[in-house]
């Protein structure tokens, strides 16, 4: 559920604070002990910065394997493991999410890549986007626990904006 603006860099460089994730704040462990993706339970993402951070103490986020092709324990130690240079020396202060050829996945090309797989998934190209990923989070986190004040605090919603964001069922 994180925004656009923790995960990818701005494509025109103007974020003051830099909050885009980078291999450096992402850490793997196996039953608490550092250790590789491939051989992980838990990867540990430390969120610098966000939209809602007042004081500027950034937060972390915690993911257990759970499995499949949507575990971010998986995706990320893959990642890993294509791409190991990006896990050392300087690379690891890059952002995490960019091309190799370019200086970063700015936000309207991760949209352009959500409305891809929307229309190869038969949804309307048009409903997705970068906010897709964020609303899908909150829908399912909310699925899974029923706990809305949990899921403001992980989420970091300080409102009942988190209602727009919700969705009952899967068509809507």
């Amino acid at each position: 559920m994180l925004r656009a603006s923790e995960l990818l860099p701005h494509g025109d460089g103007s974020d003051p604070l830099d909050r885009a994730i980078r291999p450096a704040d992402v850490a793997f462990y196996k039953g608490g002990q550092a250790c590789l993706g491939t051989v992980a339970d838990e990867v540990v993402i430390q969120v610098r910065s966000s939209k809602t951070d007042q004081f500027g103490r950034g937060q972390a986020r915690s993911h257990h394997r759970s499995g499949g092709d949507l575990c971010p324990v998986e995706a990320l130690a893959t990642l890993q493991a294509l791409q190991p240079h990006r896990w050392r020396g300087a690379e690891l202060e890059k952002p995490l999410f960019r091309y190799a050829d370019r200086s970063g996945l700015d936000r309207e090309g991760i949209a352009h890549l959500i409305k891809v797989a929307a229309l190869a998934a038969g949804y309307p190209g048009e409903l997705a986007g970068s906010h897709s990923l964020r609303k899908g989070g909150a829908t399912a986190f909310f699925a899974s626990t029923g706990d809305l004040e949990r899921l403001k605090r992980y989420g970091g919603w300080t409102s009942d904006a988190v209602h727009a964001y919700l969705y009952e069922d899967h068509t809507a």
